[in-house]
């Protein structure tokens, strides 16, 4: 079993708040994404999956997945992003209070991190879609904007596998958990892809993404980084700031 534990380092974000967003987290993941999802998220073989808030109690511990939330940012303009533990486990780091400022929920941020962590916890998927186009598996960079409602809170749409041209049905006749999206590639107000042509990754969509291309230490850039040849991984890891 994987479990992603939800830690308060030292936000507004009350124990009460904390132990509810786990349980509609953990609810979603159970009910919403994985049964779409199935073995198409890379760390399927891992499943089950469980979400529990950390208490004095019950501390995340090594073995554990992390979902840390904090009130200082350490990287400008972000509401969230995923890094790894010091044991190499998947560690996503949430901003309360930016995603509250950019019109999200903390449990909205959560999600995101953690479903795209699901599908592709290194950065280096890619899907060649009907039309040629190769984009990056980031299962809600494209619907980023978009809440789904469960049980009062509100967490974050995503996209389902035929999005990306994989085998599988469309869920109720759409390829979002919404019934937003139509067809592959498809991006709704605010959203963006990211689009492969050769070593060169483009932001199209959400024109302020594209500042996160190149802004050192983003999700964005660390897949841009992935996706060159070694030497110029090296400049641009001595260049960009």
């Amino acid at each position: 079993m994987t479990t992603i534990v939800i830690e308060n380092k030292d936000t507004f974000v009350d124990d009460g708040e904390l132990s509810a967003g786990a349980s509609a987290l953990d609810n979603f993941l159970q009910n919403d994404f994985l049964p779409v999802w199935g073995s198409d998220a890379v760390v399927g073989m891992l499943a089950p999956f469980q979400v529990r808030a950390a208490n004095p109690s019950q501390p995340a511990t090594p073995t554990e997945w992390l979902l840390s939330l904090h009130l200082e940012v350490d990287r400008p303009r972000t509401y969230g992003y995923h890094d790894k533990t010091a044991a190499g486990l998947p560690w996503m780091r949430i901003f309360p209070a930016i995603a509250e400022n950019e019109g999200q929920t903390w449990e909205m941020a959560a999600a995101h991190e953690l479903l795209e962590t699901i599908v592709d916890p290194e950065l280096d998927r890619w899907a060649t879609l009907a039309d040629g186009r190769t984009i990056a598996l980031a299962v809600c960079d494209a619907v980023q904007k978009i809440m789904v409602p469960r049980n009062g809170v509100k967490l974050s749409d995503f996209v389902i596998p035929a999005y990306f041209g994989f085998a599988g049905p469309m869920l109720r006749g759409a390829l979002d958990c919404a019934g937003l999206v139509h067809a592959q590639g498809e991006m709704l107000t605010q959203g963006y892809n990211q689009l492969r042509r050769g070593n060169r990754i483009e932001i199209i969509g959400d024109a302020r993404a594209r500042a996160r291309l190149h802004r050192r230490g983003t999700r964005l850039w660390k897949r841009c980084l992935k996706n060159q040849p070694a030497f110029w991984r090296a400049i641009r890891c001595m260049t960009c700031q």
